[in-house]
């Protein structure tokens, strides 16, 4: 939940500002690896799925708390929870429990819109500018 900051002239201003906030470079992550992020005060994890894609998640498994990016491990397309093994996919749905029982949509997961910029020559430096996982605010 976005605070709110209160002007003068009834104008309120978010605490952050409105637009894309880079997460990482895309050096950075590699399959099955999962990155640990704080953004606008939020606990992120981010990972790459054996497949190639690239996700952002809320940190926290919405069954017991446990920090995904803490014991947490990529297997296929999904990330696993350290905790008991809950499973979820790349849009944060949970696939699989940890005892075998169907998976409580209360689980779900929020996962972050992303893009990758970046990853040309720029002409007037003549400077590679590396690729930029961003998310939106």
């Amino acid at each position: 939940m976005m605070k709110k900051i209160q002007l003068k002239h009834n104008y309120t201003l978010p605490d952050f500002s409105v637009g894309w906030y880079v997460l990482a470079t895309l050096d950075e992550i590699k399959v099955r690896q999962i990155l640990s992020r704080t953004f606008a005060g939020e606990d992120l994890v981010v990972f790459k799925t054996e497949s190639g894609r690239i996700v952002a998640m809320d940190a926290y498994c919405k069954h017991m708390g446990s920090h995904l990016g803490h014991g947490g491990k990529i297997e296929g397309e999904t990330i696993v929870c350290p905790f008991h093994g809950f499973c979820f996919d790349p849009k944060g749905k949970c696939v699989k429990t940890g005892y075998g029982s169907k998976p409580s949509p209360r689980t779900n997961m929020n996962t972050w819109p992303l893009k990758i910029t970046g990853g040309k020559k720029n002409q007037d430096s003549n400077c590679y500018c590396e690729q930029l996982i961003s998310t939106f605010y």
